[in-house]
């Protein structure tokens, strides 16, 4: 979030995390960068997202190595799922980006599944990041030779906006 909200000045940020460590990481590099363009919540990203954002307010979400509680019987407390996806197309504006990122291949499966299923997301051009974006647990997840899955979907045109 550092080295995207250090290029986009003109963009606000905003980080969502269950855990308060790692929330004061993120917000003491964030300080020390003296970045006015983001904020942090402590919360669920799914309660955040179905009842905090107002809607069509969002243009970028990112959702980079959600836990994938790998499971079987966990995997109802998973963040992907069609309630999950109903409220990120309410907040999120049209042609806006959805981008991915998880370590864990069946998760990702899950995923890219959910959204080529539903009607409001497309499948778009994965992101590319540079060396200086990855996360901690990307960097973490690298090191020790595990593989990065990518996916990256953008909200559908309405066809009020496709058919003038």
């Amino acid at each position: 979030m550092l080295a995207r909200a250090s290029a986009h000045l003109d963009r606000n940020f905003i980080g969502i995390d269950r855990l308060r460590a790692r929330l004061r990481r993120a917000d003491k590099k964030i300080l020390r960068a003296g970045l006015s363009n983001v904020r942090f919540v402590r919360i669920e990203a799914s309660y955040a997202v179905d009842r905090l954002i107002p809607p069509d307010s969002i243009s970028t979400v990112y959702v980079l190595f959600p836990d994938p509680w790998p499971k079987r019987r966990h995997h109802r407390r998973r963040l992907f799922n069609p309630d999950f996806l109903q409220s990120l197309n309410r907040i999120m504006t049209a042609g806006s980006i959805l981008h991915v990122a998880t370590d864990h291949r069946d998760y990702f499966d899950w995923i890219t599944e959910l959204l080529n299923n539903s009607k409001h997301f497309e499948e778009a051009e994965p992101l590319q990041l540079s060396p200086n974006e990855r996360t901690n647990f990307e960097i973490q997840f690298a090191d020790k030779g595990m593989e990065i899955h990518r996916c990256t979907y953008s909200v559908r045109l309405s066809e009020q906006e496709t058919n003038p």
